[in-house]
């Protein structure tokens, strides 16, 4: 059974906050292990 594009859309639009999130969270992480490495802080 095919998905209607429209409801395929509607569940890409409801995962996109999610995958922000998640990008967001491994960004802080590798900004953290930067500036430990650098010992200063950068700007996350």
């Amino acid at each position: 059974m095919k998905h209607p594009v429209g409801a395929q859309m509607n569940t890409n639009l409801n995962m996109l906050p999610v995958l922000l999130k998640v990008v967001h969270i491994h960004a802080a992480l590798e900004c953290n292990k930067n500036a430990q490495k650098f010992s200063k802080m950068l700007p996350c």
